[in-house]
């Protein structure tokens, strides 16, 4: 057997398939498409002799290992891409992250891979993490001259390093869904993609109302009458009137959550559980903008001392409030003898994280200095999916009923939902009313999918249910008119988040959306109701 580099800077367990080895990789400094099959058999032997390695080197427990499948065309990172009327750069991911033409969203790292693939010596990928989400313009993905051109995907107009988070295939069904949008609005309108832009906002609410993700795109669309109505509910869910305590969370690193606030609240309780005589430091910071969620500008920041040991709620008091609507990042710090006690319940809105202690990523350099940005990588928030920490805020704004027609269907300063209280005695309603009878023909419902879920569609990735639980699965609907209530829809069994239903009706003096089961949460949440 002869020696190889590609093992002294490459990590390999028994245990890795798959996507696990995606570092073997080769070819950047070929043409990937006409030198395809020389980069095809290389990639072969390279992989042959990885296998080979691991079977006879003595090294592994490989008696009974087998290698069951190879691939045979090698993919395509990338390749050429087409000048837009704005090309996307380093500085628009990490700085002018909000775009007035956006059509979407990225959030991957830039993620580099070396020309030299497995025979780099140094690590088998560079990642520069932006500080959260950042918007793709429209103007990336028409061709700057050529007039009737779109391009969606790995062909968009954007630099190497920009193109290093974009590449990735969410984000390239981002872009190929509003390419095909713009596209039809365009051949319905009989313009070209320059006169397109000059009308942008049609192509967002177009997008929108198919509930393509665009975060912090607000919903103005004159066409939707709910808008206008009057919403009321069953219930609303109070955040200060949490169930029972079942766990809790030893603060071994510093630990934080995020939760949403609007200006009335004053206060925040957190229960904690002390070995002995002990005090905590703890801080409130906002996020950088509403698009991130990790601890960035501190605001204020103190200790509590705590007397002796057991369980007990403590007051913090709450910076003032700078927004009508902002989030908060509570940062208790570490402390072995301290716990955070949790609620079983799982509630989306507020969002539970730790401080790495350690940030080394195997085959990977991670480019990090002191900015700003790193922060999202130095806060883990897999360790504590679903974590619901004991936190009390006495304010039910971002769960209120009138949610349902706001602005934002996608987390946005706020989770942006009605929720109601637990659903203990029966079906939980939420309800639009106008003051003038409306014909309406279509009713689209969005539901809850909990975009925080880590949804990575890897092999090593598996959730613990088949459905997100807090999707709405058995729900009616219904309209008032000619003064009783009618059912229109009744629906059984619903995965969905986003939901259409013909609906015609005229005289229609109010709707409402009856909540009879979810698919696992005790809480009815309804993101958004829409009437045309």
């Amino acid at each position: 057997m002869q020696a190889t580099s590609i093992l002294e800077s490459r990590v390999i367990h028994t245990g890795d398939n798959g996507a696990d080895y995606w570092w073997i990789e080769w070819g950047g400094e070929l043409d990937v498409v006409h030198d395809n099959e020389r980069i095809r058999d290389e990639l072969w032997g390279v992989v042959y002799g990885i296998w080979d390695y691991i079977k006879n080197s003595g090294k592994f427990d490989a008696e009974n290992l087998t290698l069951e499948w190879v691939g045979s065309v090698p993919g395509k990172r990338e390749y050429r891409r087409i000048l837009g009327e704005t090309i996307m750069t380093q500085r628009d991911i990490e700085q002018d992250r909000r775009k007035s033409d956006a059509i979407g969203f990225g959030g991957w790292s830039i993620d580099l891979h070396p020309p030299k693939g497995v025979y780099e010596p140094r690590g088998a990928a560079q990642q520069i993490y932006p500080p959260g989400l950042y918007d793709i313009p429209f103007s990336a993905l028409h061709s700057r001259n050529i007039i009737n051109l779109f391009m969606a995907g790995r062909n968009v107009s954007a630099t190497h390093v920009a193109f290093g988070s974009m590449r990735v295939m969410a984000t390239c069904g981002v872009m190929g869904e509003a390419a095909g949008t713009a596209a039809a609005l365009c051949a319905e309108q009989g313009i070209d993609p320059a006169g397109l832009r000059e009308s942008v906002t049609a192509l967002q609410h177009r997008l929108i109302r198919h509930d393509a993700s665009l975060i912090g795109v607000p919903w103005t669309d004159p066409a939707d009458r709910a808008r206008g109505a009057l919403v009321t509910a069953s219930s609303s869910l109070d955040p200060d009137a949490a169930s029972h305590i079942d766990g809790s969370v030893r603060l071994s690193a510093d630990t934080a959550v995020l939760f949403p606030r609007t200006s009335a609240a004053r206060v925040a309780r957190v229960y904690l559980n002390a070995k002995q005589s002990t005090s905590v430091q703890y801080a409130f910071h906002t996020t950088a903008d509403p698009l991130t969620y990790v601890p960035q500008e501190l605001l204020t920041s103190g200790t509590v001392n705590i007397e002796d040991s057991g369980s007990r709620w403590l007051s913090l008091e709450l910076p003032a409030a700078r927004n009508d609507e902002e989030n908060l990042v509570l940062v208790l710090s570490a402390n072995d003898d301290v716990s955070w006690h949790t609620h079983p319940d799982y509630l989306f809105g507020q969002l539970a994280m730790r401080r790495r202690a350690d940030l080394a990523t195997r085959d990977i350099d991670l480019h990090v200095d002191d900015r700003a940005p790193n922060e999202i990588v130095q806060w883990d928030i897999k360790a504590l999916n679903r974590t619901r920490l004991a936190l009390r805020i006495d304010d039910g704004g971002p769960y209120a009923p009138n949610q349902v027609i706001s602005a934002y269907s996608r987390p946005f300063a706020g989770p942006q939902i009605w929720s109601s209280a637990p659903m203990a005695n029966g079906p939980e309603w939420v309800e639009l009313r106008w003051d003038v009878p409306q014909s309406i023909e279509e009713v689209h419902l969005l539901f809850n999918d909990d975009v925080n879920e880590y949804a990575n569609n890897l092999h090593y990735s598996r959730w613990p249910f088949r459905v997100i639980p807090e999707i709405v699965a058995d729900y009616d609907l219904e309209v008032y008119r000619d003064g009783a209530w009618h059912t229109s829809v009744a629906e059984r069994g619903n995965r969905k988040r986003h939901r259409v239903h013909a609906c015609s009706a005229a005289n229609v003096e109010a709707i409402r959306v009856k909540v009879l089961a979810t698919n696992g949460s005790r809480y009815a949440q309804v993101v958004a109701v829409r009437v045309f």
